[in-house]
């Protein structure tokens, strides 16, 4: 699962492995799909 964060980060060029909310959603449970839409969303 980090390789897919990482690898997200690189096609947007954000590295949102390094985004605090994502982490916290990931450890808090939250599919990484869950997390990536809700980045999309938030980097728009």
């Amino acid at each position: 699962e980090d390789k897919d964060v990482i690898k997200y980060g690189i096609q947007t060029r954000r590295y949102i492995a390094l985004d605090t909310i994502a982490v916290e959603k990931l450890l808090s449970g939250k599919s990484l799909e869950n997390v990536l839409q809700d980045l999309a969303l938030r980097l728009k």
